[in-house]
């Protein structure tokens, strides 16, 4: 309760301080026929609520500018309604209560969090349980179905002519529900080739798409992620060492490799590669190739936005300091992603803008890719020219050439929302 007291102390506060809300994810849902928005936290530090479209007016309102007059003033402008002194207090009280705001408060929740989550050394996926089983038996038989074995050589794609060490491959992140073949397929074809090869695998660079408010250009994550196959171990060591060379080339314009880390617990970009991967290593063991590194050992970063000078100087933080021939990257990302659900006034489809740009990730075209006209919204661009920038350093410094087959691609239509999301697989190996 509130006394009218306390209620005009407190707006004589609000009235001298300009507010700010903090990054939140806010979507558009449909419940009981009422058009309500659904505020969620990708830190995960705040619940998630179901809001009408005045609350998210006044959110986004608090940008760090406006005065209590001035949020008044914009709604009633906007919707012709006045809120009253104790609603708007109400409502910024509900927001600062919730850690919706960027204040001390938040700050302090904030610094906690991370606290905890270096405490615990790793972190659960939102996905698990989820998207794939969190029992270990039902995992890797949603995962690694070998029904699905008999599509491996489909779409044009010989695995017995690529024979050579495989390097790189791009993955999809797209739900692992709709795209499990497609996983399948890239994954299936990676363990067959490092069988064949008989290649003691020690590091697996994990190059994600930020969906999320990302203040960096890149970020990684330094602690383990669970698994229902047990603990993916990140090779800590490694990422001091990124972390070190990279405060030394970037000197003055170095940034904290670290702040962004809680995006970590809902960025499906990393998370949707994590069970793959500890399951690639089980298998691994089993056909016994990783006899000198028993473990996989992860790398993920998040590739949020930057320039080709500046990724190049960001590989040069690491390239030196792993051995190729027992490193794999793995760029995660998704292609078009068209239709209403994503501001488009008409449904098209997106396969002639997907295949121009599958020719240019193919031919390792990096000015090109990195200026991509980019109608269909494909959500890699930055991620996939930091991977195609790796590859070319590779490629020189190692005095051999790299040739690339693409493993599948395919688009999902969502009919009710009248969109398509495309996604691909690519492999890279030694020519």
């Amino acid at each position: 309760m509130v006394y009218k007291k306390d209620l005009s102390d407190s707006l004589d506060f609000y009235k001298n301080v300009k507010l700010k809300a903090r990054y939140l994810d806010v979507k558009p849902i449909n419940l009981n026929g009422q058009n309500l928005f659904l505020v969620s936290d990708p830190y995960k530090i705040s619940n998630d609520f179901i809001v009408s479209p005045i609350v998210v007016l006044v959110l986004s309102l608090l940008n760090g500018n406006n005065s209590l007059s001035d949020i008044k003033s914009t709604i009633f402008r906007l919707t012709g309604i006045i809120p009253t002194d104790d609603e708007l207090y109400n409502l910024i009280k509900f927001f600062e209560d919730n850690l919706f705001l960027l204040d001390d408060k938040f700050n302090k929740a904030y610094k906690n969090e991370i606290e905890n989550l270096r405490k615990k050394g790793f972190l659960r996926g939102s996905l698990m349980g989820i998207s794939y089983p969190e029992d270990p038996a039902k995992a890797e038989e949603f995962l690694f179905n070998n029904n699905i074995d008999n599509n491996l050589n489909s779409n044009n794609l010989n695995i017995d002519e690529i024979s050579n060490q495989i390097i790189a491959l791009i993955i999809p992140h797209m739900d692992l529900k709709v795209a499990r073949e497609t996983y399948f397929r890239a994954y299936k074809l990676l363990l067959n080739n490092l069988v064949k090869n008989s290649r003691d695998i020690e590091n697996v660079f994990i190059l994600g798409v930020s969906h999320y408010y990302h203040k960096n250009p890149i970020s990684v994550f330094p602690l383990d992620f669970e698994t229902p196959f047990g603990i993916l171990k990140t090779n800590k060591e490694l990422i001091e060492k990124i972390d070190d060379n990279l405060r030394k080339i970037l000197a003055s314009q170095y940034f904290d490799l670290f702040e962004n880390i809680l995006i970590y617990k809902s960025e499906h970009s990393i998370e949707a590669q994590i069970p793959y991967i500890k399951l690639l290593e089980t298998k691994l063991y089993e056909n016994k190739v990783n006899k000198i590194n028993k473990y996989l050992k992860v790398i993920p970063m998040i590739i949020s936005y930057g320039n080709i000078e500046l990724f190049d100087k960001i590989i040069d933080s690491f390239l030196s300091e792993i051995d190729i021939n027992r490193t794999i990257f793995i760029s995660s990302i998704d292609l078009s992603h068209v239709g209403k659900k994503f501001g488009d006034n008409n449904f098209f489809d997106p396969e002639k803008f997907d295949q121009k740009y599958i020719e240019l990730l193919s031919n390792l075209d990096i000015n090109n890719l990195f200026y991509f006209d980019n109608i269909s919204r494909i959500d890699g661009i930055f991620t996939n020219t930091f991977l195609v920038s790796v590859l070319k350093k590779i490629s020189k410094l190692n005095n051999f050439e790299i040739s690339s087959k693409l493993i599948d691609y395919k688009k999902y239509e969502e009919k009710l929302t009248d969109s398509i999301v495309s996604y691909c697989s690519i492999v890279y190996f030694k020519k």
